[in-house]
C-alpha cells in the first residue's frame, strides 16, 4: 500500500498481473467450479477416461502420475467447457475489466470514500471488508487486483456477492467468511500472521454486536493493520452513523482524515476514513 505522500508523487506500484496470468486464473477457477458443481461419481468417471487416453498415448512406456492425470481432467473439463482461447478471451476482458475499475459500475460515488483509496492501493494488498454494506467495494477492490476478505454476519449477503464475483469473474480475488462479530472472529478468515492493508466496516452490521463484542473485533482488526493502513467505516442502512465507532480508533491514536463523500441529490454517501499511526 502506498503512502498518501507517495500516492500523490505517483510512486511505482507493484506490477499488476499480466494478462497472460489473469486468462490462466479464469481458465482455473471455471474448472474448479465445475467439478465443485459434479457429483463424485461423475468427477471418477472423467479420471478414469483421463486414464485410458493416457495409458494408450503412452503405451506402456511410462508410468503415470498424479500430476499428469489431473492435467488431464482438466483438458477434459476445459473442452467439455468450450473455453475460449487467450486471443479471443483477451477482446472480451479488456473493456469488461475497464468497467469493472470504475466505481460506478458497482453502484459506488466516484468522489466517495471508497474510490478515494484506489490511488494508495496496490496490485495483491489485502483489503478486509465487513458487512453486506461493503459489497459493491469488495468487488470494485478485487477488479484493480487486490486481494479481499469479506466477513459478514449475513448469509443473504454472503451468497449475493459470491454469485456476483462469479459471474464478473472475480472470485479468484475475493473469498468470503460467515463469523460472528467480536472476540478473536478474525481468526475464521484470516491467518495469524495476515497483515491488512486496508478495512472498510459497516457501521450498521457492527451495531448488532454487543459494545465490548464490538471493541474486541475492531481492536483485532487495528492490530492486523499495517502501520501507514486505512480503515474506513461505511454507514449502512443508516442505523447506527459511521461516528458512533470513532472513540475506538481515536483512543488508539488513529487519526481522521479530511474528506467522507460527496452528495448527490439528497442523498449523502458518507465515510469516515481512519489511518493508523506511522504512515
Amino acid at each position: 500500500m502506498l503512502t498518501v505522500t507517495g500516492a500523490r508523487r505517483g510512486a511505482s506500484r507493484r506490477p499488476a498481473p499480466s494478462p497472460e496470468q489473469h486468462y490462466h486464473a479464469y481458465i482455473m477457477e471455471r474448472i474448479e467450479d465445475f467439478k465443485n458443481s459434479l457429483p463424485r461419481s461423475e468427477l471418477l468417471r472423467i479420471g478414469d477416461e483421463a486414464v485410458a487416453m493416457l495409458d494408450s498415448a503412452a503405451d506402456g512406456q511410462f508410468g503415470l502420475t498424479e500430476m499428469l492425470v489431473l492435467g488431464k481432467v482438466d483438458e477434459l473439463i476445459r473442452k467439455r467447457l468450450r473455453l475460449p482461447a487467450f486471443k479471443r478471451w483477451l477482446r472480451d476482458f479488456i473493456p469488461r475489466r475497464a468497467a469493472q475499475r470504475e466505481p460506478a459500475h458497482w453502484g459506488l460515488e466516484p468522489a466517495g470514500p471508497v474510490a478515494c483509496l484506489l490511488d494508495r492501493l496496490e496490485p495483491e494488498d489485502l483489503a478486509l471488508l465487513v458487512g453486506p454494506a461493503t459489497e459493491g467495494a469488495a468487488l470494485l477492490l478485487a477488479a484493480h487486483d487486490v486481494q479481499v476478505v469479506l466477513v459478514s454476519d449475513d448469509m443473504a449477503a454472503i451468497n449475493r456477492v459470491e454469485t456476483r464475483a462469479a459471474g464478473e469473474a472475480l472470485g479468484g480475488r475475493l473469498s468470503t467468511h460467515l463469523v460472528r462479530f467480536g472476540g478473536r472472529a478474525l481468526d475464521h478468515a484470516l491467518a495469524p500472521e495476515t497483515i491488512v492493508h486496508v478495512a472498510l466496516l459497516d457501521a450498521a452490521a457492527l451495531a448488532e454486536a454487543e459494545q465490548p463484542a464490538r471493541a474486541a473485533f475492531v481492536a483485532d482488526l487495528q492490530a492486523r493493520t499495517v502501520d501507514g493502513g486505512v480503515h474506513v467505516l461505511l454507514p449502512g442502512d443508516g442505523r447506527l452513523a459511521p461516528e458512533a465507532h470513532l472513540s475506538l480508533y481515536l483512543q488508539a491514536g488513529w487519526h481522521r482524515e479530511p474528506g467522507g463523500g460527496r452528495r448527490r441529490g439528497m442523498a449523502m454517501q458518507r465515510g469516515v476514513s481512519l489511518l493508523k499511526p506511522g504512515d
